[in-house]
């Protein structure tokens, strides 16, 4: 419940505060935004804001919808709820607009210098920000601003009240601290939006750097204490991955980051980018357990890295004046794509994996890729252009549909073959490493955004290493590619091998999350439930009439264990004797026989004799000892 005298004190007080700002800047008095996170426990956030009336006609107020670094209108309007909106003491009606359901028209009455508007942010559990013990504050899903200016000419003045004793971390800047109020400089709606807040009863904060005007920070919270304990190993990991994207890049576009990290099973695994902050969400033993860390290695690396390759430099199609206008998304396989390759280097090179594993990894993933029906029809850039919707499309057929998450697993080896063949043409003398310092390290800069084009991207590649590069992109991601680029496995002195031994990769999978990879012997995986979400057109188990949403109750006659079904497969030798399931559709149990006699079958990498280790070059660190 809103405390009742909260509204009216803050009100007055932003009231004062903005008829100064008024009369110093006129039309550019900064919106005053609080956040009462007092019953962030209970999922409700109580908003405020004093919002500046600088006409004397209609006036229409947004919520925000196209978020940088989300690719798709997620700005999350089912959450507003109790909008009020008063002027000189009076309500002010305000209407929705039929079409655009995120925009609010309105009227201020004759005389009205201000808008106090109040609103509760909603925090359900299909898109949960918070437990009893963690609240994430993204500011675009708590204001509403003003139509008609840019987002960068909006000033907001923001607050927040915490939880009593909770501590939070943020790259806003000038944070003035009263009990449990925070109140913060006034900022741009734009750097406002790009500067998430992460609260919690528990806290940890990590310093990785601090030198020269430089600053680097995890700013952790767990459900509990004990989910806070990172090794000291790991520590030094994530400090060599500030020295190790210092190397790669050569140049920094902040000043003072801050890896934003929330440690709960209660909010899904999640990883947004901002220039100077990272929003990062995974599981309660993300740090605390070897297989969770190794297996999840990549996500604050891959956020990192989004500070040049996406918020520095970005394709020109998703940059908007405001949070209402959409975004194009076809160079997310660069956007995107470039970056899950370069998250997962830095990982490596940062030692939270040992590169002995990376043959694996790309064996695991090339497989995935080659193994969608899907890709028979669709283009890889398809899944960019698409993304808007594909991010929020469901996991049942995804490999027939393909999926957003294409443009970043085939984007990547998209990108290692850019990388082996800058290689084998300089005969060794340049790498991607080159194209990176020129393309998005440039020289040191605050946070700030350069646009680029498709052509801009070969020019640059062009002036590294001469090559049809135009040609090449055209080939795998324009057209129709029946398998994905394999020149950054053939170029790097390796060649693809299949064996009934699992691939490292799907052992951390089953161990982590319990899914076990039948893919390239039934045609599908499934978790320890039975549940099986997508299954591949032409597989043994789609010739037997499996579909998505199906549950797998018996194997052979026995209660259905991810074990006994390894152990089916395994003991399949006789080509007249199926694998029996019993099945269950919906409320409708029945017998399914699927005819596959050729065992567990699993991806790996070997060396090809004779050809120098091109992925050890690429996994190597790069930082100065």
């Amino acid at each position: 419940m809103k405390p009742a005298a909260l509204s009216t004190g803050i009100f007055a007080a932003a009231a004062a505060f903005i008829a100064a700002a008024a009369s110093a800047h006129g039309a550019t008095a900064p919106i005053a935004l609080v956040v009462d996170a007092r019953e962030a426990p209970r999922n409700i956030l109580h908003i405020t804001e004093t919002v500046p009336v600088n006409t004397s006609g209609p006036m229409t107020l947004y919520y925000p919808l196209w978020i940088p670094g989300e690719h798709s209108p997620s700005g999350p309007i089912q959450g507003v709820a109790s909008l009020h909106i008063r002027a000189n003491g009076s309500d002010v009606a305000w209407t929705r607009d039929p079409v655009d359901l995120a925009t609010f028209h309105l009227t201020p009455p004759p005389g009205a210098t201000s808008l106090d508007v109040s609103f509760d942010n909603l925090i359900t559990a299909s898109d949960p920000m918070a437990t009893p013990n963690i609240v994430i504050i993204n500011w675009n899903r708590v204001l509403l601003y003003p139509a008609g200016r840019p987002s960068s000419d909006i000033d907001f003045t923001p607050s927040i009240i915490l939880p009593a004793g909770w501590t939070f971390g943020t790259a806003l800047s000038g944070p003035k601290r009263n009990v449990d109020r925070v109140d913060f400089a006034t900022t741009s709606l734009l750097t406002l939006v790009d500067s998430p807040l992460d609260a919690g009863r528990y806290g940890r904060r990590i310093v990785l750097l601090d030198d020269g005007g430089y600053s680097n920070e995890i700013d952790a919270f767990g459900d509990a204490p004990e989910d806070l304990g990172l090794s000291d190993e790991n520590v030094q990991h994530y400090k060599s991955l500030i020295a190790e994207a210092d190397a790669l890049y050569g140049a920094r576009h902040w000043r003072h980051y801050h890896f934003l990290l929330t440690l709960t099973d209660a909010i899904p695994g999640q990883g947004i980018e901002h220039h100077e902050s990272s929003d990062n969400r995974a599981s309660a033993d993300y740090w605390t357990n070897a297989a969770q860390l190794e297996g999840g290695a990549d996500l604050l690396p891959h956020e990192y890295s989004h500070s040049w390759n996406g918020k520095y430099r970005r394709p020109a199609d998703l940059i908007q004046p405001d949070y209402q206008k959409p975004e194009r998304t076809d160079l997310l396989w660069v956007y995107e794509g470039l970056n899950q390759y370069l998250g997962d280097m830095l990982a490596f090179r940062s030692g939270f994996v040992p590169t002995s594993e990376y043959p694996e990894y790309l064996a695991n993933i090339y497989a995935q890729m080659d193994y969608e029906p899907g890709r028979l029809a669709d283009p890889l850039v398809d899944t960019a252009v698409a993304a808007p919707y594909l991010y929020n499309a469901p996991d049942e057929w995804s490999s027939q549909r393909r999926s957003a998450g294409d443009f970043y697993t085939e984007g990547e080896l998209v990108w290692l073959s850019v990388d082996a063949i800058i290689r084998a043409q300089s005969h060794g003398g340049r790498s991607l490493d080159d194209f990176l310092k020129a393309f998005d390290g440039q020289q040191n800069t605050p946070p700030m955004v350069v646009p680029y084009t498709r052509d801009d991207v070969v020019a640059a590649l062009e002036k590294v290493q001469p090559y049809d590069w135009n040609g090449f992109f055209q080939k795998w991601v324009y057209d129709v590619a029946l398998h994905p680029a394999a020149f950054g496995i053939d170029l790097t002195g390796w060649r693809l091998y299949w064996t009934r031994t699992p691939n490292h990769w799907d052992d951390l999978d089953e161990e982590t999350g319990g899914a076990a990879n039948f893919r390239y012997s039934l045609g599908f995986s499934t978790g320890s439930d039975g549940k099986i979400d997508d299954v591949l057109a032409g597989s043994p188990a789609a010739i037997a009439g499996i579909g998505p949403q199906t549950q797998i109750v018996a194997v052979n006659g026995r209660k259905f264990s991810i074990e006994g079904l390894h152990r089916a497969v395994a003991d399949a030798k006789d080509p007249n004797r199926p694998i029996d399931l019993i099945v269950l559709d919906d409320d409708l149990y029945r017998t399914v026989d699927i005819s596959y006699h050729g065992g567990d079958r699993y991806p790996h990498l070997e060396r090809v004799p004779g050809n120098d280790d091109v992925l050890r070059l690429i996994t190597a660190p790069r930082r100065k000892p």
